[in-house]
């Protein structure tokens, strides 16, 4: 399932990357690197499966760090029970390891209960100490959730990352034996550094970005915008949206219009995640726009195209079509949408929240 993380109030949250939103304050510089023998998970609380005392040869271990106020980390889940079906019986292990708890947090074992009983594969949670997090993940020197790190055959190191990035294909080269550790980690830290080098670059972007959102000098920060997305048009593409939201409320209809279409047609056509936190951002009932800045017919065409690459089949797209097209006025479309995401939802929360929609959908003659 998709998270609209930039959707709900996209300006107010101008200045927060959701690459970044879920990360801890530091970065530890790395003592833990791909190739190296795992540590163990010690002193775990096992909330769900067979404890896994350590690393057995020829089996290979899926760790997914997560915390249940992280909701990617959540959001992600569908996807890593659909990797554990599928590898389950081919020596794989998955875990979902609890980390950095945070007060008045829903506690793990409790949402396990009431939120998590589609998931089957195994759950632990660290001790209080944050033992596991600084063994794996600050060693590592990740500072942000979800992160899945995978343990091989021979119980070393072998790949970090998303669980919604390039995890599949990385698993599956792994399972067979056929991952370079080696290549992986060379272009692991050719990326990295990039990326370093990029944040450097911005840094002076972002506060003059920054000074403009504050200022509401809307042109200015379109115009910052500009810069980040020509230093580094993937890398920085979320704030391909917040230029749309700055262009509207500076009351640029037709510019707004225009880069809106420009986004979808040429810059990221195949952006799924992006083209529906833009139709969610237009329609989205908490939004900062007024209804009389919200191009209807534009949000239709970004969930439509999100739609198309899912093939109709991610709940979260289609809950997004389904209030672009009841926002629209097309409140039998918007229905029949809603019936299909509310069937696809496997998170208890979220199908809760689907069906209500479709309730409301159902029982309100007139759109807004």
């Amino acid at each position: 399932m998709m998270l609209r993380t930039l959707a709900c109030s996209a300006l107010t949250l101008a200045m927060v990357s959701p690459a970044l939103a879920q990360m801890t304050p530091t970065r530890p510089t790395p003592s833990l690197s791909i190739g190296d023998k795992a540590p163990e998970l010690k002193d775990v609380e096992w909330l769900r499966g067979e404890p896994i005392s350590g690393w057995q040869e020829g089996q290979v271990y899926v760790l997914d760090f997560w915390a249940t106020w992280c909701g990617p980390c959540i959001a992600a889940m569908p996807h890593v029970q659909k990797l554990h079906e599928e590898y389950e019986d081919k020596g794989v292990h998955f875990i979902g390891v609890s980390i950095w708890p945070r007060p008045n947090q829903t506690a793990t074992d409790e949402w396990l209960a009431t939120r998590g009983e589609q998931y089957t594969y195994r759950f632990a949670e660290d001790n209080d100490a944050g033992l596991n997090a600084n063994a794996f993940m600050r060693a590592s020197g990740q500072g942000g959730i979800p992160t899945v790190m995978i343990i091989d055959q021979s119980g070393k190191l072998a790949w970090i990352g998303h669980p919604m990035a390039d995890m599949d294909e990385s698993l599956a080269k792994i399972v067979a034996g056929e991952w370079d550790a080696a290549a992986y980690a060379k272009e692991k830290a050719e990326r990295e550094a990039r990326q370093r080098e990029l944040m450097a670059k911005s840094r002076p972007i972002m506060e003059r970005l920054q000074t403009a959102f504050y200022a509401e000098d809307w042109s200015g920060m379109a115009a910052a915008i500009d810069e980040l997305l020509e230093l580094d048009s993937e890398m920085f593409a979320q704030y391909s949206l917040h230029k749309y939201m700055a262009l509207v409320k500076d009351n640029n209809t037709r510019g707004a219009a225009e880069w809106g279409n420009k986004v979808l047609t040429q810059l990221y056509p195949d952006n799924t995640q992006l083209l529906n936190w833009f139709a969610w951002a237009i329609v989205d009932p908490e939004t900062e726009l007024k209804p009389e800045q919200r191009d209807h017919r534009l949000a239709v065409r970004f969930a439509e195209r999100a739609n198309a690459l899912t093939e109709g089949k991610d709940a979260d797209v289609l809950d997004t079509l389904a209030m672009a097209h009841y926002s629209a006025g097309n409140r039998d479309k918007a229905i029949e949408l809603q019936k299909k995401a509310v069937a696809l939802a496997t998170d208890p929360g979220m199908k809760e929240m689907f069906q209500s929609r479709l309730v409301r959908y159902e029982s309100e003659e007139n759109p807004e």
